[in-house]
């Protein structure tokens, strides 16, 4: 299937028919595509998988998410109404006969099978990293490989839910945790169900105007599409394969001189619209960055990390950061590491993306625990997703990219950057997507078998291939 149209495609599946299966060599490559995803700068894969075929554990999580749901908007119809906030007023009520049940959400008991993503809290690595589980910053890492689990469904006409249900209750989630073996340091996020539909979902959340959800320069400041400028021109988009393209994204650590496109541009944002929402939040902002004194603050914020201590000028901890190397490229990178920097790429990129993820919900709603995101990372595994669909769709137009944490990688570098993009409090930039024509390729660990980050059933029971 083309990239593109696998985005555009894509949908969240809600009814599976228990009865048909999906091949295990073809459950496999969906699985597979996760191990694509891009790592943190560091080398990292912070997440697992756990795949569940199993009938009780179906059962046991149909349960938990549809108690949840009837927590949450069984109590009401004032919460329910607000929760379906962009439905008509007589169709709130029709759907609210099976949502406030919480029926909706006992579908992982029909799907194949399914898959729940695990997130690190940071405790998987020795040192000091363990103490700073800053979950907003990985969260989207997980955010990219479940995208292309979805994007991977997609293609082979697979449906794909993920139902974020069963663990939106802490008490749920303790049982579930317990069920599963999944240790205190990781944290699940939900249950991802794959399995045939038996019919295609046509329709699905409504996708805002660029508009609506993308800013140029700073916060606030309007965005105005191509097709209300002028220079509006040619639009022929590249036939490349979804698998291809994710197999082999475009990153760098360099861009090569020269202005891109601004149609390329806007086709990328425009990708990470059609990305996943949990229950129609909509719930990132991107701000588009073209200026120099933009670029040169980013930089500047990125490049002095070589002064802070137990990160860049601390022996160990930069032997530790290039473990893939072997010991003589280790110390080179090391070496370049502390004399030169890092962060030249935002000097040379044509467009900066700085991605925002929702802290807190903010529309009216009035279940103020439910909005939260304070310890809930969906919202930023969502803008995750959304990222992901941006860097397929660049590395489609033939651009380079590279996504960076590193500017909000500390709390005080946090405040500076939300100052001078004038981001209010309630949001939260979880990174930097650079664009521009390829310079130099980014080095990259090798990718981790499947059967390093995922479990059959239960934690730490190894995953067997079957191809």
């Amino acid at each position: 299937m083309n990239a593109f149209e696998a985005i555009y495609e894509r949908r969240a599946a809600r009814v599976f028919d228990p009865d048909k299966k999906i091949p295990p060599p073809t459950m496999e490559k969906i699985l597979d595509s996760a191990c694509q995803a891009t790592c943190t700068p560091d080398g990292v894969w912070p997440w697992k998988l756990i795949v569940v075929r199993d009938k009780e554990t179906k059962a046991l999580i149909a349960d938990c998410a549809s108690e949840t749901a009837r927590l949450i908007f069984g109590g009401s119809y004032e919460i329910f109404s607000e929760h379906m906030w962009y439905m008509p007023k007589d169709t709130r009520l029709r759907v609210a006969e099976y949502t406030t049940s919480g029926e909706l959400w006992r579908y992982p008991i029909d799907a194949d099978v399914v898959v729940i993503p695990v997130l690190s809290r940071g405790g998987w690595r020795g040192g000091l990293a363990s103490l700073l589980p800053h979950r907003e910053q990985i969260a989207p890492y997980l955010g990219f490989a479940s995208e292309n689990m979805w994007l991977a469904a997609t293609a082979f006409g697979i449906g794909a839910g993920f139902n974020a249900m069963p663990m939106q209750d802490g008490r749920r989630r303790e049982v579930l945790h317990e069920f599963l073996g999944i240790p205190p340091s990781w944290e699940s996020n939900g249950a991802f169900a794959f399995g045939h539909s038996p019919s295609a979902r046509s329709g699905g959340p409504s996708r805002p105007p660029l508009e609506g959800v993308v800013f140029s320069g700073t916060w606030g400041s309007g965005y105005k599409r191509l097709a209300f400028t002028e220079g509006f021109s040619d639009l022929r988009m590249p036939d490349a394969d979804l698998f291809e393209t994710m197999a082999d994204i475009n990153l760098v650590k360099s861009f090569a001189p020269g202005q891109v496109e601004r149609w390329k541009i806007e086709r990328t944002i425009d990708s990470g619209v059609w990305g996943p929402t949990p229950e129609n939040a909509k719930n990132w902002r991107f701000i588009i960055v073209n200026d120099r004194e933009s670029k040169e603050f980013l930089y500047k914020l990125v490049n002095e990390k070589k002064h802070t201590p137990f990160l860049y000028n601390d022996a160990e901890t930069q032997n530790a950061r290039f473990w893939y190397l072997n010991p003589a490229e280790r110390m080179a990178k090391i070496e370049e590491a502390l004399e030169e920097g890092t962060g030249k790429w935002y000097l040379q990129a044509d467009t900066l993306i700085v991605v925002v993820s929702a802290l807190h919900n903010w529309l009216e709603m009035p279940h103020a625990e439910y909005t939260s995101a304070a310890r809930n990372p969906n919202y930023p595994l969502s803008t995750g997703c959304s990222t992901q669909n941006m860097m397929i769709a660049a590395t489609t137009l033939g651009l380079g990219v590279n996504f960076d944490p590193t500017p909000i990688g500390d709390p005080r570098d946090k405040e500076t950057f939300t100052d001078y993009f004038n981001i209010p409090p309630s949001w939260q930039p979880i990174g930097v997507l650079s664009l521009g024509h390829p310079g130099a390729p980014l080095d990259r660990p090798p990718r981790p078998s499947l059967e390093s980050v995922a479990f059959d059933e239960y934690w730490g029971n190894p995953y067997k291939r079957v191809s």
